[in-house]
This record gives C-alpha cells, sequence and structure tokens, in this order.
C-alpha cells in the first residue's frame, strides 16, 4: 500500500485504438529501418500525450482525477486522424520525431488547454508554449550517425500518409516509472464523459 506522502510520476493522455497503433507500431519500424541514432518510442508507449505532470503525492490524485472527469464530460468524444512526419525543432536539427493530428486539431488543443487551466487551479504550472498536437516516435541520441537528409526525404515521402483515424472517448491518467530499460507507463485512472469510473489508485511501486 502506498503511505501518505508517497509520489507519483504522473502525466495525462489519449489512449490509440488497435489498429491505429499498429499502423504507427510499422511506421517506427519502417523508420528504424532507414535512421540511426534514433531511440524510438516502444509500442507499448505509444500515446497522444496532454499534459505531464511530474511527480504528485498520492493525496493530491482524486482532485487530478476529479478534473479530468469534468473536461472528459466537456469534450469527449473527439474525432481525430493522424498522419505524416515532422520534428521539434524541426528537420534540420531534429531532436524529437513525431507524427501529427490532423482531423480534430483544434478540438484537441481546446481539451488540452481547458485541462491545463483546471490543473492550474490546483496548483500546476501552465504550459508555457501552446501545446502542439502530436505523437512523439522517437528521440534523436545521437546527431552523427544520424541523417537529416534522410529524414527530410522521408517527411516529403509521408506528407499525406494516413496513420488512421479514431474517436477517443477517454482520458487516461497514467503513471510513469523510469527503470535502467526506458520508462513503463501503468494505467491509474480512465475518465469518460458521464461516467463515474472506479479511481482507484493503483498500488504499484513508484
Amino acid at each position: 500500500m502506498q503511505n501518505p506522502g508517497d509520489s507519483l510520476r504522473l502525466f495525462i493522455a489519449l489512449d490509440l485504438p488497435g489498429e491505429v497503433a499498429k499502423n504507427i507500431a510499422r511506421l517506427v519500424r519502417d523508420l528504424a529501418g532507414r535512421l540511426e541514432g534514433v531511440r524510438w518510442t516502444p509500442n507499448a508507449n505509444l500515446h497522444l500525450t496532454l499534459k505531464f505532470l511530474g511527480r504528485v503525492e498520492t493525496e493530491c490524485v482524486p482532485r487530478i482525477q476529479n478534473c479530468l472527469d469534468r473536461a472528459a464530460g466537456r469534450h469527449l468524444p473527439l474525432a481525430l486522424s493522424l498522419g505524416g512526419l515532422g520534428a521539434f525543432p524541426g528537420g534540420r536539427n531534429p531532436r524529437v520525431i513525431w507524427t501529427g493530428v490532423g482531423e480534430g486539431r483544434e478540438k484537441l488543443v481546446g481539451l488540452a488547454e481547458d485541462l491545463d487551466h483546471g490543473l492550474a487551479e490546483l496548483g500546476f504550472p501552465r504550459e508555457v508554449r501552446n501545446y502542439n498536437p502530436h505523437l512523439t516516435l522517437g528521440r534523436v541520441k545521437s546527431g552523427r550517425s544520424f541523417s537529416a537528409n534522410i529524414f527530410r526525404r522521408e517527411i516529403e515521402r509521408r506528407e499525406r500518409e494516413s496513420l488512421g483515424a479514431f474517436n477517443p472517448d477517454v482520458i487516461v491518467l497514467f503513471k510513469s516509472t523510469l527503470t535502467p530499460k526506458g520508462a513503463i507507463h501503468r494505467i491509474v485512472s480512465r475518465h469518460r464523459a458521464k461516467d463515474q469510473m472506479n479511481h482507484n489508485v493503483k498500488t504499484e511501486p513508484a
């Protein structure tokens, strides 16, 4: 059991349906065969992140969950599509490789901004930058072996590539545990529109 004062490393995201997740996993495998020097996101960790909360005391979790319930009621379900390829800060010197949101982008931004506002009332810092909907595919770890030219060609080749459409109706609160082999993500709670779920915090070690 977790004791008062314990904390969890938390983030908020939308999960992916099976077919869309398979399409993204296929894209990552294809890119991994063409691009070196990238740490690719494991299939199990592919989520559409809305906000990273960092370390949070367990006693604060119910208030976060109430905030997610309210946001789910106001914004879900959504109609989203994923596709294309891009990078932060840009294709010439990429650090983060991502696929973007097409359909439903503005409504997803509205959900993220609503969450940011509601969580600010609980003491979480507001985001400095505007929310830019994307799903992280990988992070460049070695600029020497990474070919920006190949990557730019991949961006052009996949400009109109669709990874699928889906209708998320659940906001998920995740716990992220850092290990030497990478982060392990576990579901803390799910939040549907007009549906009060069981919000018990799981008791895996933080």
